[in-house]
């Protein structure tokens, strides 16, 4: 699984003309697969080692990586993620939620219209006949 992330990673360096380091092995082919993409192209460049990299995580000052980029240290403790991944998550939350009200928007615009053209009409909701009496019913009974 490593080799074949390695050989794709390989071709789109080697096409931008930049150098690759040999393939990784040892100790750490079975980290490789954990790696974000953007870490395992920084591997890939040469930027940092998947030893390095480890060594960072793990540091005895406590100032783990971020688990989603692999390059900042975990700035806000409360996501465990960096300053910068933490609030491109709050923006996508955000956005999110926006989705959700505008489509709560458009169909209450659209119940509402059905609505009036009802009662331009004065055709009666389906499934409504009889509703009122039936409360009445159950509360006299």
């Amino acid at each position: 699984m490593a080799s074949e992330a390695w050989a794709a990673l390989r071709d789109d360096a080697t096409s931008s003309g930049a150098a690759l380091p040999p393939e990784p092995h040892g100790a750490y082919d079975d980290l490789w697969p954990l790696l974000s993409v953007e870490a395992q192209q920084s591997v890939a460049r040469g930027d940092v080692t998947i030893a390095e990299l480890l060594e960072r995580m793990t540091s005895a000052e406590g100032s783990e990586l971020c688990p989603h980029c692999a390059r900042r240290p975990v700035r806000n403790p409360r996501v465990g993620l960096c300053n910068a991944c933490a609030t491109t998550a709050l923006a996508c939350a955000h956005n999110e939620t926006i989705r959700e009200l505008e489509a709560t928007r458009a169909y209450n615009t659209a119940k509402q219209r059905l609505k009036r053209l009802r009662e331009e009409l004065d055709v009666p909701a389906p499934g409504r006949h009889g509703r009122i009496d039936d409360r009445k019913d159950r509360h006299d009974a």
